[in-house]
């Protein structure tokens, strides 16, 4: 302070009270509009991309039963996401009270690379082997009918093996084979849908 020779003494003050009610640094109020001010484009940048984060990791979009696809809407109860139903009942494969429809496959192990495919792309092959079983009341005895067998085949193969079949199962409708040596499950299909 100092003392003036003309009245009394004057107090300087190191801020300007001039725009006090604006001052950014007087209150919650002010410091926030005063921060959105100078970054508001990174702050609806940033709220933008974690509204977007939060979108594709909630449960709705990442659920693969619900998922976001149309035709799952259409078709909740088909497995995999298939547009159409399994043709397969299990019902169907009996015939009559003596009679069972059954299948076979194979795993030919190292045996199942085709020697017909191409060097670079190989194929590999399994046998389905479709028939009937019948029981005789009278006898209490069984017999087989073989049908004519049906081969399978894929691209797909792990070091040079592939369609190592080990079972044949049913689920929802749609008969599904197990890769041993891949992991690989495959729904076996029909030509002429189901018949």
């Amino acid at each position: 302070m100092r003392a003036s020779t003309n009245g009394p003494a004057i107090m300087r003050s190191q801020t300007s009270i001039a725009y006090s009610s604006v001052s950014p640094t007087q209150n919650l109020r002010g410091r926030l509009s005063f921060f959105l001010r100078n970054h508001g484009r990174a702050v609806i940048a940033t709220a933008a991309f974690l509204g977007f984060v939060l979108v594709l990791s909630s449960d709705y979009v990442q659920d693969p039963i619900v998922g976001n696809s149309l035709r799952m809407r259409r078709h909740p109860k088909n497995w995999g996401g298939a547009v159409r139903r399994g043709y397969f009942d299990v019902a169907k494969s009996k015939l009559d009270a003596n009679t069972f429809r059954w299948a076979a496959v194979t795993d030919k192990d190292q045996l199942s690379l085709m020697s017909d495919s191409k060097k670079g792309k190989p194929k590999f092959e399994s046998i389905l082997l479709p028939g009937t079983i019948t029981r005789d009341p009278a006898t209490n005895k069984y017999s087989i009918e073989f049908e004519d067998t049906r081969s399978l085949v894929s691209k797909h193969n792990e070091e040079g093996r592939g369609m190592e079949l080990s079972e044949l199962t049913i689920y929802e409708n749609r008969l599904l084979s197990f890769d041993d040596r891949t992991g690989t499950v495959f729904e076996i299909l029909n030509k002429n849908g189901g018949k």
